[in-house]
């Protein structure tokens, strides 16, 4: 990142013959002679919305246990008029988003609404945790002999692996 900014954008570009940065100002201010700025962009609306769309999203449908995303239940009041829900006789599936960095809690994209609802771990009692540890957590648990993969099992293992990291850093600072 400090590259990209601080070198990248200030060093001229041979395709533009300036800068990126003096060719993204020359964009937005103009020049003042020959080339007019497109100005300032506003600021977006909604930008909790603009925020949901760039995140990673998959389809499921909405079963009586809630919806499952990577072996994890979530499950919201808010959803329930929609479990079971068929469209041409099929089951019907739904855009969903999770933020990689707190998989804790899905958006729904409700059709009726056209807006997201948030739903979170049908157990609440589950720790916060990312896509990151959550991947590590399930390897960890295949690892250690875990023959079939579930939420309770991958949850377990996470706290073990906390445990080890908590139980090396003491042992260090013994050390």
């Amino acid at each position: 990142l400090q590259w990209i900014v601080g070198v990248y954008h200030q060093r001229v570009h041979s395709g533009l013959d300036m800068s990126p940065l003096a060719k993204w100002e020359l964009g937005i201010l103009g020049d003042g002679e020959k080339q007019a700025g497109s100005g300032i962009p506003s600021v977006h609306p909604y930008p909790e919305r603009l925020r949901l769309v760039f995140l990673p999203y998959t389809e499921r449908t909405v079963q009586r246990g809630g919806i499952v995303w990577d072996h994890i239940a979530y499950y919201s009041e808010e959803i329930r008029h929609w479990i079971g829900a068929k469209k041409n006789g099929a089951s019907r599936n739904f855009k969903i988003r999770r933020d990689p960095r707190d998989i804790s809690e899905l958006f729904f994209l409700d059709p009726d609404r056209n807006d997201y609802i948030t739903v979170p771990y049908l157990d609440k009692s589950h720790p916060s945790v990312s896509l990151w540890e959550w991947n590590a957590a399930k390897k960890h648990a295949q690892e250690t002999g875990q023959s079939k993969l579930n939420e309770e099992a991958i949850f377990a293992a996470w706290e073990r692996m906390g445990e080890i990291a908590e139980n090396a850093a003491k042992e260090t600072k013994r050390t």
